[in-house]
């Protein structure tokens, strides 16, 4: 058996960001305003790909105990432009191109699934391998994707998670005939059609897709039919606020990434969508050229810290005083009680992991989980 036993300081920021918000969307949500801007990021974890001219993607995660967005890790691929959360089994789900994988919240490591491959509908056979919106519908226990298609619009498809394949015969065309894809009808802004999605996410209250829709100048937030891709509604016109991801937050929220056009600034920004107003909580002030695409919000106490093969702790994981894995454990997290990793194989402790100098933390090595 060995025993680590480690400690440090915790290194805390004191930073002061208010934010009133108004939010109403589809008369369904009943939603709280927030004086303190970070205070929703307490109870979740919130995830987003940072991307950069000639670089690899990174994952970042908000460190709310530091106010600001620190980088996991480069996950070593070119082509993730969205991410999506299956919550109840928390696996973060990405597509490289038309690659399925995960990612380690921890280590930022990309695991391959499998090949989305193609399918047949109005465009013919398609490969689906440029995918900007990905998203995961918690009752059909599918994810949706959209792929780009050059000159055309986008094409919604259902993706096996288990395999990373595409699920034929999917959608159901004018004629009553079965195809694999549905093209996602455009928003039409008179001048010109918003043909490109970058951005899928689940509406909870319709059981639809919410979309951002965009063409030359223009960016729509659009609800669409996940049955056959139709344009149900343009929900707002989101173009001078250069909106590029949306997701809901835990309590109905919808909070949104931004290019580096307003204001040079990119980060996150909760969407006041009585009044299609846009609130800053926090930008990435590292790089200017740096974008932030995908976002996702996880709810920490989702994680199994009981004997699983592997235990991924985020930074805002939950707190107990023993914490079991089979074979490994990543942490990231800020340590604020006694704790101790068990585990038959190894701990590893990522950049942003910290203990304060009060408490004691022991990994211990050896069989736990007999």
């Amino acid at each position: 058996m060995i025993i680590i036993l480690i400690s440090q300081n915790l290194v805390m920021k004191s930073i002061k960001l208010i934010i009133v918000v108004y939010c109403t969307f589809l008369c369904a949500f009943n939603c709280m305003s927030n004086n303190n801007s970070n205070s929703i990021f307490y109870d979740v974890a919130l995830f987003t790909i940072g991307k950069m001219p000639n670089k690899t993607d990174m994952l970042y995660q908000y460190k709310p105990t530091i106010y600001k967005w620190v980088k996991i890790g480069d996950i070593g691929t070119t082509g993730i432009h969205s991410i999506a959360i299956d919550v109840e089994n928390f696996i973060i789900y990405a597509v490289d191109g038309g690659t399925l994988g995960t990612l380690n919240p921890v280590t930022a490591q990309f695991t391959a699934i499998g090949n989305i491959g193609g399918g047949n509908g109005e465009y013919g056979f398609a490969n689906i391998n440029q995918v900007y919106g990905l998203t995961f519908d918690p009752i059909q226990k599918v994810l949706f994707a959209t792929s780009r298609i050059e000159g055309s619009a986008d094409v919604l498809v259902k993706i096996n998670p288990i395999d990373g394949k595409l699920i034929k015969n999917s959608f159901i065309n004018l004629f009553f005939q079965s195809i694999d894809y549905s093209i996602i009808e455009a928003a039409n802004d008179k001048a010109e059609l918003l043909a490109d999605v970058s951005c899928l996410i689940y509406d909870p209250i319709t059981r639809q897709l919410i979309c951002i829709q965009s063409g030359y100048n223009k960016i729509a937030m659009s609800l669409i039919n996940k049955n056959s891709g139709f344009l149900l509604q343009v929900l707002f016109d989101l173009s001078s606020v250069g909106i590029q991801s949306i997701d809901y937050d835990l309590n109905g929220n919808l909070y949104a990434t931004t290019l580096n056009e307003i204001d040079e600034e990119n980060g996150i920004t909760q969407i006041d969508l009585g009044f299609v107003n846009i609130n800053l909580v926090n930008p990435s002030n590292i790089e200017s050229d740096l974008q932030f695409t995908g976002l996702a919000f996880i709810q920490p106490n989702a994680i199994s810290t009981n004997c699983n093969d592997e235990v991924n702790l985020i930074c805002a994981s939950p707190q107990v005083p023993e914490i079991k894995a089979k074979n490994a454990i990543n942490s990231n997290t800020d340590i604020r009680i006694n704790t101790t990793y068990k585990t038959e194989g190894f701990v590893s402790l990522h950049n942003h992991f910290s203990i304060p100098a009060n408490l004691d933390f022991s990994i211990e090595i050896a069989n736990v989980c007999d």
